[in-house]
């Protein structure tokens, strides 16, 4: 499992263009380690919302069985939905699915920022390229 990368993952400047190769190298290098931190914790996020999930339906399945001599099929959901047990799961399943979609966005921002210095960085290996030839071709 990846350490969090630092304090607060890096925003991207106004201009890019302004950034020497090695400071945008440096802010790629940021980018990628928050990248690969948030893509883990977002996995994990998932897999405890998968848990909770599962969790609650054991537990509303448990409290279906103790609520089955109700009257009727309604009567005996609604006591089971009733049950602190079920409305505890229900609860920390909801905090876990909203934990991963709040999370997604963040990570996929990430990801965008990385994308875009990645682009620059290319351009700016397309224009050194272009320039080697030229001097090379005409000295």
């Amino acid at each position: 499992m990846p350490d969090e990368p630092g304090q607060q993952a890096p925003r991207l400047p106004r201009d890019v263009t302004e950034l020497d190769d090695h400071a945008l190298m440096s802010l790629f290098g940021s980018l990628t380690s928050w990248a690969e931190y948030l893509n883990v914790q977002l996995a994990a996020a998932a897999i405890r919302e998968k848990e909770a999930e599962e969790s609650l339906k054991l537990v509303e399945a448990k409290g279906a069985v103790r609520h089955s001599g109700e009257k009727t099929v309604a009567a005996a959901k609604a006591k089971t939905a009733e049950d602190p047990d079920v409305q505890a799961a229900a609860e920390r399943h909801r905090e876990t699915y909203a934990y991963r979609k709040l999370l997604q966005p963040i990570t996929e921002g990430i990801e965008a920022r990385a994308a875009f210095i990645s682009r620059e960085l290319s351009r700016r290996q397309a224009r050194s390229d272009r320039a080697h030839r030229n001097r090379r071709w005409n000295p």
